[in-house]
């Protein structure tokens, strides 16, 4: 379809995968093969090679819909196409989501905020971004706060990629995620519908990561160097583990300028770090208790599983989802969960 969602055009595929992610971008692939298009008269094929050969990155987003309406511009996943690459027999479309955007956009205003709500100042700079041209209509409606204030700074002159401060308030007590058309941006947990509760035969594939080396028992933040206001911000959350001992961390943000939002994001990071963070990864099966349309990342789930000799129990949290799809329509759904809750183990 058109830059922005205007003109859609329903193309016969081989095959599909597409992501969801919170707090980074998501992809999608769609592989079109000559085969599929013999299947049709040749009319129809003429006219789908036609419009294949105008396709172009960044004029054209690919737009997925799960069921029903295609016409209905609330997608599944849609966002700009970045790479085409063209066979003997088969097309392979690459897009990423509208948070593509923000990647190549520079942030062309001078804003100071302070003691701001960093969802304020997101929204600003998202603004800020798309002023010049707006044409990717990404919806800003459901930017909520956080209860987190900062102090923020960003020139003109400095030339300041806009997805580059997205993310550091993304890493400073602020989560976001893309669906269709609609950035999603709040809390550590944004606006999602609760899952409920599932449990070990709502999945296979099962498996539980427990990553060590992301351990902090004692989080540090540095904000703003000597020379930007006159002192180094620093924060730090923890310190030594009677079981773990010390295990230090230390993440540099320099467009931090004040200590209330270095300390949010310290507290942020010993709160998911200060256990061995845990990752569960599995095939969500159809018959499981939840709709794909909730599978939004950030959203809570109570898990319930078993696995080999530990058992998974508590809040859980949505981090990444991905679906493929076959040209019969089988649909594959993968969900990566991170520890948020409780998690006992015998």
């Amino acid at each position: 379809m058109c830059r922005g969602g205007g003109e859609i055009e329903l193309l016969p595929f081989s095959s599909m995968r597409m992501s969801r992610r919170i707090d980074d971008m998501s992809d999608a692939t769609v592989t079109l093969e000559q085969t599929t298009l013999r299947t049709f008269d040749s009319a129809t094929q003429a006219r789908c090679c036609g419009l294949l050969a105008t396709v172009d990155p960044w004029e054209h987003e690919l737009g997925l819909w799960r069921e029903g309406d295609p016409t209905n511009t609330d997608a599944t996943w849609c966002g700009p196409i970045t790479k085409l690459t063209w066979g003997i027999d088969r097309l392979v479309i690459t897009a990423r989501d509208l948070f593509q955007w923000f990647e190549r956009r520079l942030l062309e205003r001078d804003h100071t905020f302070t003691a701001t709500d960093l969802a304020t100042i997101f929204k600003t700079y998202a603004v800020d971004a798309l002023h010049r041209d707006p044409s990717p209509h990404i919806d800003l409606s459901m930017i909520s706060p956080t209860g987190v204030l900062g102090d923020r700074e960003v020139q003109a002159k400095a030339g300041r990629r806009a997805a580059d401060e997205l993310r550091e308030l993304a890493r400073s007590g602020l989560d976001m995620t893309m669906i269709g058309r609609r950035m999603i941006a709040g809390g550590t947990v944004i606006p999602t519908a609760n899952l409920g509760t599932l449990g070990t035969d709502d999945f296979d594939e099962h498996e539980l990561s427990v990553d060590g080396l992301q351990t902090e028992t004692e989080a540090v933040v540095i904000g703003a160097p000597l020379n930007v206001i006159g002192g180094t911000v620093r924060a730090s959350a923890g310190g030594v583990d009677p079981d773990r001992g010390l295990v230090q961390g230390a993440d540099v943000e320099s467009t931090i300028l004040d200590v209330a939002s270095a300390q949010a994001l310290a507290d942020s990071r010993l709160a998911l770090l200060e256990d061995s963070p845990s990752f569960f990864s599995a095939r969500i099966l159809p018959h499981a208790p939840v709709g794909f349309e909730d599978l939004i990342p950030g959203a809570t789930v109570d898990l319930r599983v078993q696995l080999m000799c530990r058992p998974l129990e508590g809040d859980h949290r949505l981090m990444d989802v991905d679906v493929s799809v076959n040209d019969q329509g089988f649909e594959d759904v993968h969900a990566t969960f991170s520890s948020i809750g409780t998690m006992e183990e015998t």
